[in-house]
C-alpha cells in the first residue's frame, strides 16, 4: 500500500505523452529555387538579367531595355524606364556572341507606331519600344512576365534547354493585334538603328515592295502565294489591309468581329430561288465571304467569292429568305 501515491503520480504523466499522431511533423523544406532572386545583379553594371533560362542551358528568353547593351555586356538594367522589346534567342549573357544570336520581338496593338521615344531617340531607343512597368515584373528561375503598357500587352516567357514558350495576352478590343519582328537586331550598328514597316493594301503594293528587294516575282506568282497564305483584303480600324484569315486577331468566330467586318465591307443582300447575293465594296468581298464562312451557318451548301460580290447557296428558297433576312440585320450597323 506505501507505493500507492507513486503510482497514482505516474498515470496522468503517461497520459500526457505525445502520442505518434500527436508528434507535429517537421515542415517541409523549401524548394532551393525560392531563395533565388533573378534580379540580383541587374543593376549597376552587375552583368546579370531576370531572363527566363534553364541551368547552362543553350536559350535565354527576356527583357531588353538597352538597344545596343549595357557595358558589362547585358541587355537589360534595372533602373531603365523603357523595354525595346522581348528576346527570345540571346545566348550566354554578357558575351559579345549572346547579342549575334539575337532578335527583338514586340507585341503591338494598333498600327506600331514609328516615332522615336527619349531624347536621344534613335541613338537609344528602337522605334516601337514601349515604357516600363517595373512594378508589373514578375521573375523566378525559369520564368518572366512583364506589360508592355505602350500596348496593353502582358507578356509571359518561359524556357528548356533549347526551346523558348512565350505568351501573350492581348487586349481585347477590334484592332490590329500583332508583332513587330526585328531580325537584324543583334547584328546591326547604333547607326542602323531604322526599322521601317510597310502596311499592304493593294497586289501592286506588294509587287512594287518585293522588286525594290531584289525579287523577281509576277503577279501570277504573288496571287497565288496570297492564296496559299490565307490572307484576305479586310477593313480595319487603320485602313484596308491584307490580314490572316487563321490570325487569332481575326477570328470571325467571334461575334463581334463578324458584325464589324461585315458592316464595313457589304452594301446590299438579296436572294433569288436559293441563291444569296452579297454585294460588297470593291476588293472586300473576300473578306465578307471568310467571315460567313467560319460561323458554318446552317443549311449553306457552299459559297463563291468574287471581287465585289459573293453567292451563298443554300439548301432551299425559305433557307435563301432566312439567311438573307439573317444578314441584312448586320448592313449599315454599328
Amino acid at each position: 500500500m506505501r507505493f500507492t501515491p507513486l503510482l497514482l503520480a505516474l498515470i496522468p504523466a503517461l497520459f500526457a505523452l505525445p502520442t505518434k499522431a500527436q508528434t507535429a511533423s517537421p515542415a517541409h523544406p523549401a524548394a532551393p529555387t525560392s531563395y533565388v532572386n533573378p534580379f540580383a545583379g541587374s543593376g549597376g553594371g552587375g552583368g546579370t538579367t531576370p531572363e527566363a533560362r534553364t541551368p547552362f542551358g543553350m536559350m535565354g528568353c527576356g527583357p531588353d531595355t538597352r538597344q545596343w547593351g549595357t557595358p558589362s555586356g547585358t541587355r537589360y538594367d534595372a533602373a531603365d524606364a523603357v523595354l525595346q522589346g522581348l528576346s527570345p534567342t540571346w545566348g550566354s549573357p554578357g558575351t559579345p556572341e549572346a547579342r549575334q544570336a539575337a532578335c527583338l520581338l514586340m507585341p503591338v496593338v494598333g498600327r506600331p507606331d514609328l516615332r522615336y521615344m527619349g531624347e536621344k531617340e534613335r541613338e537609344a531607343n528602337v522605334a516601337f519600344a514601349s515604357p516600363l512597368d517595373a512594378a508589373s515584373q514578375v521573375a523566378m528561375p525559369g520564368y518572366y512576365a512583364v506589360n508592355a503598357t505602350r500596348y496593353g500587352v502582358r507578356a509571359e516567357m518561359t524556357a528548356t534547354h533549347s526551346t523558348a514558350l512565350l505568351r501573350f495576352t492581348f487586349p481585347d478590343t477590334t484592332a490590329y493585334r500583332g508583332f513587330v519582328l526585328d531580325g537584324d537586331y543583334g547584328l546591326r550598328a547604333p547607326a542602323e538603328g531604322d526599322v521601317s514597316i510597310v502596311f499592304v493594301s493593294r497586289q501592286e503594293v506588294l509587287l512594287e515592295h518585293l522588286r525594290n528587294e531584289g525579287f523577281e516575282v509576277t503577279q501570277a506568282t504573288v496571287s497565288r502565294d496570297i492564296r496559299e497564305l490565307c490572307l484576305v483584303k479586310a477593313a480595319t480600324t487603320e485602313g484596308y489591309r491584307y490580314v490572316s484569315s487563321r490570325n487569332e486577331s481575326f477570328n470571325p468566330k467571334t461575334q463581334g468581329r463578324f458584325e464589324t467586318i461585315f458592316h464595313e465591307s457589304v452594301l446590299g443582300v438579296d436572294y433569288a430561288g436559293h441563291v444569296v447575293l452579297v454585294k460588297c465594296y470593291s476588293g472586300m468581298a473576300n473578306a465578307a465571304c471568310e467571315v460567313f464562312d467560319a460561323l458554318q451557318w446552317k443549311n449553306v451548301v457552299g459559297t463563291l467569292s468574287g471581287d465585289d460580290t459573293f453567292l451563298i447557296v443554300a439548301r432551299s428558297e425559305r433557307d435563301a429568305k432566312t439567311i438573307c433576312s439573317e444578314l441584312t440585320r448586320y448592313v449599315g450597323q454599328r
